[in-house]
């Protein structure tokens, strides 16, 4: 799997992941976290700002997470 670094606000995580949403999933349930109304940056480069970086808003994770839950 490959690795991840996912931050929104002041946060910021690495982690193994299938995809960007999964990374962000595995976070929230991992750190107990979740946001309204913040996207969530998501990159396999590092936590600067890339041109290939991903942001996965957080409604998205919110609703995978209902779905799991």
């Amino acid at each position: 799997m490959p690795k991840y670094y996912v931050s929104f606000l002041s946060n910021k995580y690495i982690l193994s992941a299938k995809d960007p949403i999964d990374a962000c999933v595995r976070v929230s349930k991992k750190y107990s976290v979740v946001t309204v109304g913040i996207d969530w940056k998501v990159s396999e480069l590092g936590f600067n700002f890339h041109e290939a970086d991903e942001f996965v808003a957080d409604k998205i994770i919110n609703e995978k997470l209902k779905k799991d839950f």
